[in-house]
C-alpha cells in the first residue's frame, strides 16, 4: 500500500521496492496507491488489514508523526496499529523556483515576497506534508508571506512550477532532482539539517540566516499489528539485501534520496522522538490542516 498518487517519490520507491523484492520472494509484490485524505485512507486500510502478512504500508513521517499533531480524528493510531518492520530511505528537502525566476537567491525570493505578497504563490503536495510545514515555517522566520497552493502529489505540484504558476516552493529533492539537473529549476537553499550528498554546494536555509526549517523526512515500511515474528523477520531481511544492493543504493541516490535503514526494533524506538519533533515542527509553524 502506496498511500499516495502515482508519479511521485512515494511511487518511485514502493516500485523500487517492489522490483527488489520479487525475485528475493520469489512472487509478485502488488503495488495499490491509495491517495487521499493527508495519506490516512491507504494507511487506515493497513491498519485494518489482516496481520497474515498480505499486506504492508509503506509508511512517511507524515503518515505516524505529521498526521498526528495536526488531525483531531485521526483514523488509526501510529504506533498502536501497525507493527514496525523496517526504515527505508530518508528525503531531503530543497528551496526551489522557476528557472524564469527573478529570484536569483534566498535573498532576492525574500524581497520579491516582501515586495508584493498578496501576488506570489508557493506549492506543496498538500496539507501537513514538509512543503507545507516549510512553506509556514519560512513565512514566520523570515517575515515573508504568499498564497500556499496544495496539491495532491509531488507530480501536479512540479508541473506547475515548471510552467511558472507557481512562483516557488519547498520540495522533496527526489521530486526535483532531476529538474535541477536539466536547469528548469533553480534551487536555492537545502531544508536540511546538513548540507546535501547530492548537491554539496548549496546551502542550507539555516547557512542563508532562516533557521529551524528542518524537513528531513523518513520513508519505512509497516505492516498491521499483531504481525506474526517470522513474517517481520523474513520482510526485515528481504529489505536489508535490497537495501545494501550497491545497485539499488547508487539509484536512491542519483534520485535524491539518502539511506535510513532501520531494523524492527529500531524503527519502533525511532517512532517517539519523530512524533516529538515533527510535533515541534508543526507548532513552530503555525500550521492547520484546513
Amino acid at each position: 500500500m502506496v498511500p499516495y498518487p502515482p508519479g511521485g517519490p512515494s511511487d518511485f520507491v514502493g516500485r523500487m521496492l517492489a522490483e527488489a523484492f520479487q525475485p528475493r520472494l520469489g512472487q509478485p509484490l502488488v503495488i495499490d496507491n491509495r491517495g487521499g485524505g493527508n495519506a490516512t485512507i491507504g494507511t487506515a486500510a493497513v491498519a485494518a488489514a489482516p496481520s497474515d502478512g498480505s499486506m504492508f504500508l509503506l509508511a512517511t513521517s507524515q503518515t505516524h508523526a505529521i498526521n498526528l499533531a495536526m488531525m483531531e480524528n485521526l483514523p488509526y493510531r501510529p504506533v498502536e496499529d501497525f507493527t514496525s518492520i523496517a526504515g527505508l530511505v530518508a528525503l531531503p528537502h530543497v528551496l526551489v523556483v522557476p528557472a524564469a525566476s527573478a529570484a536569483r537567491n534566498l535573498a532576492g525570493l525574500l524581497a520579491m515576497l516582501r515586495t508584493a505578497p498578496d501576488r506570489h504563490s508557493h506549492g506543496s503536495t498538500g496539507y501537513g506534508t514538509g512543503g507545507h510545514l516549510g512553506g509556514a515555517m519560512l513565512a514566520r522566520v523570515a517575515g515573508v508571506s504568499s498564497i500556499h497552493v496544495p496539491f495532491r502529489g509531488a507530480g501536479p505540484m512540479v508541473t506547475e512550477l515548471l510552467a511558472g504558476r507557481l512562483d516557488y516552493a519547498i520540495a522533496t529533492l527526489a521530486s526535483v532532482m532531476q529538474h535541477i539537473r536539466s536547469g528548469a529549476i533553480r534551487a536555492l537553499g537545502a531544508a536540511s539539517s546538513s548540507r546535501l550528498a547530492q548537491l554539496p554546494d548549496l546551502p542550507t536555509l539555516a547557512e542563508l540566516g532562516v533557521p529551524g526549517v528542518d524537513l528531513d523526512a523518513w520513508y519505512a515500511l509497516f505492516g498491521p499489528a499483531g504481525l506474526p515474528t517470522p513474517v517481520v523477520d523474513g520482510m526485515a531481511g528481504v529489505v536489508a539485501l535490497a537495501l545494501n544492493d550497491p545497485a539499488a543504493v547508487s539509484r536512491l541516490h542519483e534520485a535524491g534520496f539518502v539511506m535510513w535503514r532501520r531494523a524492527p526494533a529500531e524503527l519502533h524506538a525511532a517512532l517517539p522522538a519523530e512524533i516529538a519533533r515533527w510535533r515541534g515542527l508543526v507548532r513552530a509553524a503555525d500550521a492547520r490542516i484546513d
